[in-house]
């Protein structure tokens, strides 16, 4: 399940305002701001949020000291930026 933290920095890598993710996941905004400010989220939101963002190609990972976030480059990205 996706961290606060994985949500806000995969929602900025992708350039994604709060009404994007809304958008692609069906989630309300103000429910995803709460979210991502550490309120706790309910478990079905979570995933449609999650599921929204792999699907638009994040990948998350985490190692016990370190939140991973792996976002596709943005279009007219330089690769090795």
């Amino acid at each position: 399940m996706i961290s606060a933290q994985h949500l806000r920095m995969a929602r900025a890598g992708l350039g994604w305002t709060l009404i994007d993710l809304a958008e692609h996941s069906g989630v309300n905004p103000n429910t995803i701001s709460r979210y991502e400010q550490g309120q706790e989220g309910m478990v079905g939101k979570l995933r449609k949020l999650e599921a929204a963002l792999r699907a638009a190609g994040v990948v998350f990972g985490e190692d016990g000291k370190t939140v991973i976030v792996q976002v596709p480059l943005l279009d007219g990205s330089k690769k090795g930026r």
